[in-house]
């Protein structure tokens, strides 16, 4: 699922001029609503490539072990501009990075992840890397 939501932004992608590494483990599955957490996947998706600058990675990865399924997502991004990366997931929050197109908006999307994260009883953080953010969703392993 998560190797077809990211095919489906392929075109967005080379129009926009972003390359998208993968790094996914095959054979990973995750209970809950396949419908909420591909849309969840979708939305950090468009984020990222809102927020990246022409040229500039975004960096998909799906690893598991028997404790944990981790998903994220890391793109460029100008981190001393993002501020308080908790306020990141509060409804109509708007701040970002430099590189977006930040009227085209409402600061709903993150929200809504964080929502179908806490439905799935699944945790979601945001991280300052470097030049990077990274969004990392953590779903309980199946055992």
């Amino acid at each position: 699922m998560v190797l077809e939501t990211t095919l489906s932004f392929q075109t967005l992608e080379e129009a926009k001029q972003k390359h998208i590494e993968l790094n996914i483990q095959r054979n990973i599955h995750i209970n809950g609503n396949k419908t909420y957490i591909k849309k969840a996947i979708e939305l950090l998706m468009d984020n990222s490539i809102k927020y990246t600058g022409d040229f500039d990675n975004i960096i998909i990865s799906l690893k598991s072990d028997n404790n944990y399924v981790e998903f994220s997502i890391k793109n460029n991004c100008r981190t001393d501009e993002l501020g308080d990366l908790s306020k990141l997931f509060q409804p109509f929050y708007r701040k970002s990075c430099k590189n977006s197109n930040n009227g085209s908006n409402f600061g709903l999307g993150l929200a809504i992840v964080k929502k179908i994260v806490d439905s799935h009883n699944a945790q979601i953080f945001a991280n300052k890397e470097g030049k990077f953010v990274e969004f990392a969703i953590l779903f309980q392993g199946l055992n």
